[in-house]
């Protein structure tokens, strides 16, 4: 992979939890993947594998414990760098939330909800170019006029996560992390936000870290799928060669619960099950093919 390609890369990132004095809960552990730019990269796994943990250390919302995590070259983990281009970053990466009603505040308008984060960082001049631009950015993601003057009470789920997804692409992102976007949608819903998304997306020519349950979507809208299992990457490869050709257990088994719209199908279809108990801090993650990358044992070849 081109070094000049890249925009964002988490080195053997690493998060636990403290639950008392002594006690604590390892949620990511080592873990290690780049972002391209222009590119719209997922992470999938079922909830508890570490996925919105990865997303809020990227976002600095949680401190890592340990390794490192370069954005445009810069060293996020690093103090003097992230105070040094603190205004910069805070502009640069902004994030999506899976519930949107406590991500707006419920008392402010729609309006004042998509310019505030546009007036701290000084992006827009006068009010009525402002304005405009806030105007804007609700046309993008299908919402007329009316919905200034509105609090996110008036709205439905789906509208509330087009004004979220307004207020973030309001700030030109080159980076934006979708943290289960679609998780709490209805299903028609959910297929106009991921289009939103892919038009949003190459519309601005941003990179998108998305993190979802429904590999349906993710198999849709991504270009490289990551896997992440008990606080680990157990699988990362292109989207089309994650989905014909899975290696590891539990990404077999994750694409084996994806519903069959063919009735007969569906129902002879059959759920693997991932039972296995290996210690995955034992085991080494590797290239086993161009940018298909499985956790294996030492000395295991696929």
């Amino acid at each position: 992979m081109n070094k000049d390609d890249i925009l964002v890369d988490v080195q053997n990132l690493s998060h636990q939890f403290r639950l008392g004095k002594k006690a604590y809960v390892k949620a990511v552990h080592d873990v290690s993947f780049q972002i391209k730019r222009n590119e719209i990269f997922s992470l999938v796994g079922e909830s508890g594998s570490g996925k919105s943990t990865v997303a809020r250390c990227m976002m600095k919302i949680y401190e890592p414990t340990n390794g490192n995590i370069l954005y445009d070259e810069m060293n996020l983990c690093n103090k003097e760098e992230w105070k040094k281009n603190n205004k910069r970053i805070q502009k640069e990466m902004q994030i999506i939330f899976q519930d949107s009603t406590s991500a707006l505040n419920q008392r402010m308008k729609i309006e004042d909800i998509i310019s505030e984060p546009l007036r701290i960082q000084h992006v827009m001049k006068g009010k009525s170019e402002l304005k405009n631009y806030v105007m804007q950015q609700l046309a993008y993601v299908g919402l007329d006029e009316s919905f200034l003057y509105r609090h996110p009470s008036e709205l439905s789920g789906g509208q509330r996560q087009r004004v979220a997804i307004a207020r973030a692409f309001g700030m030109k992102p080159k980076l934006l992390i979708a943290d289960e976007p679609i998780a709490s949608l209805d299903v028609s819903v959910q297929a106009q936000i991921v289009n939103l998304f892919q038009h949003l997306q190459k519309e601005h020519d941003c990179s998108i870290l998305f993190i979802a349950h429904d590999l349906s979507m993710v198999k849709f809208l991504s270009t490289r799928v990551g896997v992440m299992c008990r606080g680990h990457l157990v699988e990362m490869a292109p989207t089309r060669e994650l989905f014909e050709n899975p290696i590891h257990p539990y990404t077999k088994a994750l694409l084996s619960s994806i519903p069959i719209p063919d009735p007969i199908l569906e129902r002879n279809r059959k759920i693997l099950t991932y039972t296995d108990d290996t210690n995955l801090h034992d085991m080494v993650f590797a290239e086993v093919s161009p940018e298909h990358f499985v956790m294996q044992e030492v000395g295991c070849e696929s």
